[in-house]
């Protein structure tokens, strides 16, 4: 998989990473917003909202172009629904076949196997 402005650190579980030469801290500073699909493009998006220790707002954007494989397992009913939004870890396994997966705290797990994932972080204008 081919990473463009991101930087992963691979095969383990993690809750960081660098974009735009920032190391973002997706556990503790996102909010998970949610995902698309685009099933004709075979592109797979997901968006977070991102707040920097400055207060600035940032939307952080995870485009997957050229997927292969996508699994969304469902989320924890016994969970409180805000949980959904916080990632617990991301792990993106290098050896045999590629992928990235995303574990939230409400029990949802994404699972994306692609040619490659483009990061890009956008302020959020009027915010706050």
């Amino acid at each position: 998989m081919i990473l463009k402005n991101i930087g992963i650190e691979a095969n383990k579980p993690i809750t960081e990473v660098k974009v735009d030469n920032i190391l973002l801290d997706l556990h503790n500073m996102a909010d998970f917003l949610g995902y698309s699909y685009d099933v004709d493009g075979h592109t797979f998006e997901m968006l977070f909202l991102y707040s920097m220790r400055t207060g600035e707002i940032y939307h952080l954007r995870l485009r997957f172009n050229a997927v292969k494989h996508l699994d969304v397992s469902p989320r924890d009913s016994e969970m409180p629904p805000g949980e959904d939004k916080t990632l617990g870890h991301l792990h993106m396994e290098t050896e045999g076949e590629e992928y990235i997966e995303f574990s939230f705290w409400g029990g949802i797990r994404i699972t994306v196997q692609a040619d490659e994932v483009i990061a890009t972080l956008e302020p959020v204008s009027g915010w706050g």
